[in-house]
C-alpha cells in the first residue's frame, strides 16, 4: 500500500469515528427523533447494527455513550433498548 493510500484511509477511519460519535451524542439528546414508532424489531436492529458498526472502526458503543450522555440519557437509551429487546 502506498503512503498516499494509508493516509487517505487513516483520514477516512478518523472521519467516521468522528461522525459516529456525533451521531451518539445527536441520539442521546433526542432518541425519539431517531426511533419515531419504529417496530422493536427495527429498534433492536439498529442497535445490533450500531454496535458492530462501532466494533469495526475500533471503538466501544458503551464507552461512547457513557462517555457522552448525562446519567438522564444514559438510562434513557438503555430503557429504550431493553424494551425494543423484550418485545
Amino acid at each position: 500500500m502506498t503512503d498516499d493510500n494509508e493516509d487517505t484511509q487513516a483520514r477516512i477511519l478518523h472521519y467516521a469515528r468522528n461522525k459516529f460519535g456525533d451521531d451518539i451524542e445527536n441520539l442521546l439528546d433526542d432518541p425519539h427523533g431517531w426511533f419515531g414508532t419504529a417496530p422493536p424489531g427495527e429498534v433492536t436492529a439498529w442497535f445490533r447494527d450500531r454496535r458492530q458498526l462501532a466494533q469495526d472502526l475500533g471503538l466501544d458503543f458503551d464507552a461512547i455513550v457513557q462517555r457522552t450522555g448525562t446519567e438522564f440519557e444514559r438510562e434513557r437509551l438503555q430503557k429504550i433498548e431493553a424494551k425494543a429487546r423484550a418485545q
